[in-house]
């Protein structure tokens, strides 16, 4: 069975920010906050897209403390597993 697709025209690309990227465009340098260990990657690539900087140490078996520790004057991509300045 073919599946067919309706071809759609001048429908707006909506503008979302994630909740982890509010959350850590919320932070002030120095504020920190404990998540899974298994979410850390994750916040981790959404603060180097933001060009937030960040630092974690683990508090358990299964947690990490995040702190905001500084900006970075320019946003960084990463692209395959390479970090690059991005540009406007």
């Amino acid at each position: 069975m073919k599946t067919l697709y309706k071809v759609e025209h001048n429908v707006p690309i909506p503008t979302s920010t994630s909740n982890v990227a509010q959350f850590l465009s919320a932070l002030k340098v120095g504020d920190s906050f404990v998540c899974p260990k298994d979410e850390r990657a994750s916040i981790a690539g959404c603060a180097l897209r933001l060009g937030i900087r960040i630092t974690t140490r683990k508090v358990s078996a299964t947690e990490v403390r995040v702190w905001r520790i500084e900006s970075d004057p320019e946003p960084k991509t990463v692209v395959k597993g390479k970090v690059a300045i991005a540009t406007p």
